[in-house]
């Protein structure tokens, strides 16, 4: 489970398209950078901890969209550019 404040303004938007597509997975609460104050994200974050049902299903959420591979994919990539410069 996570909380995630996409930066606004970038190009394409991807911040907030990557951030929606784990919140639609249930995997994620997403809270609009202009509305981020001390206060409600003291609020958002409290709310996360007293529920821990809650959390359980965001796992869930999150784990139904994740690569479980991904950190393999990553690190192929880097050593593949990594090779690519030493040539």
């Amino acid at each position: 489970p996570s909380l995630l404040i996409p930066l606004s303004g970038t190009w394409g938007d991807e911040q907030r398209k990557n951030a929606r597509i784990l919140a639609d997975a249930g995997g994620s609460t997403i809270l609009e950078q202009s509305e981020a104050t001390s206060d409600q994200l003291r609020r958002v974050i409290l709310e996360l901890l007293e529920d821990s049902e809650r959390r359980q299903v965001m796992a869930s959420g999150a784990f139904s969209v994740s690569h479980r591979d991904a950190v393999e994919r990553l690190t192929d990539e880097v050593l593949k550019l990594a090779h690519e410069r030493v040539r």
